[in-house]
């Protein structure tokens, strides 16, 4: 009989908690360099940071300075591909869970069978088999 085992995506499991970590810092960090430069409210630096990293701009908050300007320029192209990776994890996590669960279930189901197939063929061998005792024949002379 074979044994089976499982894909847990190593990345997905073990630096998932990670990634999501880093990503909460990585925007309340930003959130409070803009809260400290631009004057703006907290909730309105989180706001821009999270609109920001998510690409989604809408424009309402614009920072003044040139200095913020470059600011926000390199703290959007290293916090997009760090918000992409942050969902690649969780896809990939949820993913192969999926994938898991159904391989489990086709494993579960080819040890069903296979016992099935094993109680078949001993009830076929045990109908094939002959008794123990020879049964009486009369012999025939020429």
């Amino acid at each position: 009989m074979k044994s089976y085992s499982f894909y847990q995506g190593f990345i997905a499991v073990n630096a998932l908690p990670l990634a999501v970590i880093f990503m909460v810092f990585f925007v309340f960090a930003g959130a409070l360099a803009f809260h400290r430069a631009e004057w703006w409210s907290y909730f309105d630096s989180v706001y821009y940071t999270v609109v920001t990293v998510t690409t989604i701009g809408y424009w309402d908050f614009t920072p003044i300075t040139t200095l913020w300007k470059v600011f926000t320029m390199i703290y959007a192209m290293t916090g997009v591909p760090v918000f992409i990776v942050l969902a690649w994890f969780m896809l990939e996590n949820r993913f192969n869970r999926r994938i898991k669960r159904y391989l489990f279930n086709v494993h579960r189901e080819i040890q069903n069978t296979e016992h099935k197939v094993e109680e078949i063929e001993e009830e076929i061998h045990h109908q094939g088999e002959k008794p123990t005792k020879k049964p009486f024949r009369k012999r025939r002379f020429r």
